[in-house]
Order: structure tokens, then C-alpha cells, then sequence
């Protein structure tokens, strides 16, 4: 009898532990993004390395337009932010997962990605842009001069999409980063990156990249930048109403400024 009640003991225990367990996973699945994000202190932003926008600065300390703007609006919601390198390819998964807050990396508004995250108010505008050697300039003369040649882009990037316009698949080599694409030019690996205009704006024709300039036979598609957070988040609101401080601040245009950008490229943001 003493064993019958002793395992009725155990297994009494263990449904309770079952419970409990149930019931702390049923908490946590219910807690907003934000107040998981104010659980553990911080807000994470993914990130992949470029200049203009978030990048190492020669203090080796991270710096850039976006991660600015970014520490701006946490300071902006009293919450400190954290930058996660991530894969580009992956960044969905990795938003989905929780492994990071939010996407905060020039990521461009696209429809089809607001069937994987929502977006907050556009910021800053941009475009897709050809890079090649300036030495080749005479070869390019309009869109269809980059048809058949090889390209580089990001993987999962708006660029390596726009690359796919211009050539066949098969000769897009596809980067890990933005940066990597130019290196793939200067190499004379392949003809031409496709890249942001800020970041092509930011570092052709001068230091390691002198050799490079923006192709004017290329016409960019003016696209918009935004902030990318979980589908149904209750931070994307929060974000926004931080955004517009921001911008009303001045603070945007200033980074604009200090960035290299032209003011025009800033978008007015309003509640």
C-alpha cells in the first residue's frame, strides 16, 4: 500500500511540474514584445556591416546613420538598443525566433516583405544603384548594357532582386554583404554590384574604392527605408511615435548631415 501511495506521490509531482510548466510557457507566449524587451533591458536590432549605416569607426567602436538613429529612438522609449550581426538570407528567421527585436539595417519597404514583418514609418530614401570600374564607364550606356554581364549582390538583399532584372541568375554571384559586392568588382570577378545609393554614395571614388563609381546608365527606382519588426508587434507603434521625436528633434537631419547624405533623402516624419 505504502508503494502504491509512494508512486501515486511521484506521479501527482510530476503533473504538477507539467502544470507549471504549461501554464509559465502560456505566460510567456501572452507577454508583448515589449515587455519581453523590457524583461531582459534591452532592445536587439539586426544588423549586417556597411557603410554608411552601421559600420566599425576607426575607434573600432560601432557607428553609422542607422545606429544612430536607432540608439536616438531608444533613448527616445528609455530603452538601451544592441546591435546582433546577422545573415541577411536568414534575417527573417532570426526576427521570427526572437533572436533579434527588430530588422534596423537600411531595409527597404517591399510588399512582399510585409507578408513576413511590419514595417514602421519610412525614414530615409534610397535606391538601387550599379557600381562598376570607372575605367569600364564607356561600356555601359543604357539598362540594357549590364544585360548578360556578371553581377554581385547581397543574398536576399532588394539589390540582388534588382540584379536579377538585369541579368540571368546564373551570373549573380550572390555576396554575403553589400561591402563584399564591391570588393567582387574591384577583383574583376564580376562586371558590376548592385548596392544602395547610400552606400555607394558613401564610398565610391575615395579610399579603397577609388577605382569604383555609380553607373548613370542604370536609372534607380526610388525605394524607402523602415524599421522591420514581428508581425503584430506592440513595439512597431512604440517605434514610430519615437521616430517622430526624432525627426521633430532635428536629430535625423543632423545624422543626414554628418553621414554625407542629401537633406532631400530624409523623409518628414509625422504622428
Amino acid at each position: 500500500m505504502k508503494k502504491v501511495a509512494k508512486v501515486l506521490s511521484i506521479v501527482l509531482a510530476l503533473v504538477l511540474l507539467v502544470a507549471v510548466v504549461a501554464s509559465l510557457s502560456a505566460c510567456n507566449k501572452n507577454t508583448s514584445d515589449w515587455d519581453n524587451v523590457k524583461a531582459k533591458g534591452y532592445l536587439t536590432c539586426g544588423i549586417t556591416l556597411y557603410s554608411p549605416m552601421n559600420y566599425v569607426g576607426d575607434d573600432d567602436e560601432l557607428t553609422g546613420f542607422d545606429t544612430e538613429l536607432a540608439q536616438a529612438v531608444g533613448e527616445q522609449l528609455g530603452i538601451p538598443v544592441r546591435f546582433q550581426i546577422i545573415s541577411w538570407d536568414d534575417k527573417f528567421i532570426e526576427l521570427n525566433s526572437k533572436y533579434i527585436d527588430c530588422i534596423w539595417n537600411g531595409f527597404t519597404i517591399k510588399d512582399d516583405r510585409k507578408e513576413s514583418c511590419d514595417f514602421t514609418k519610412p525614414y530615409l530614401t534610397n535606391s538601387q544603384v550599379a557600381v562598376i570600374k570607372s575605367a569600364n564607364a564607356s561600356q555601359y550606356t543604357n539598362k540594357d548594357s549590364f544585360s548578360g554581364k556578371k553581377a554581385a549582390a547581397e543574398g536576399g538583399s532588394t539589390g540582388y532582386d534588382y540584379a536579377k532584372e538585369l541579368t540571368t541568375e546564373d551570373k549573380i554571384t550572390k555576396s554575403d554583404t553589400q561591402m563584399a559586392a564591391l570588393t567582387e568588382v574591384l577583383s574583376g570577378n564580376v562586371d558590376y554590384a548592385i548596392v544602395d545609393y547610400t552606400l555607394a554614395k558613401a564610398n565610391c571614388g575615395s579610399g579603397s574604392y577609388a577605382a569604383l563609381q555609380i553607373s548613370e546608365a542604370c536609372p534607380p527606382d526610388v525605394e524607402y527605408f523602415a524599421v522591420g519588426f514581428r508581425k503584430g508587434s506592440d513595439i512597431t507603434d512604440k517605434v514610430n511615435a519615437a521616430l517622430v521625436e526624432v525627426y521633430n528633434s532635428g536629430k535625423i537631419a543632423q545624422l543626414a548631415q554628418k553621414y554625407g547624405f542629401d537633406i532631400d533623402l530624409v523623409i518628414p516624419i509625422e504622428a
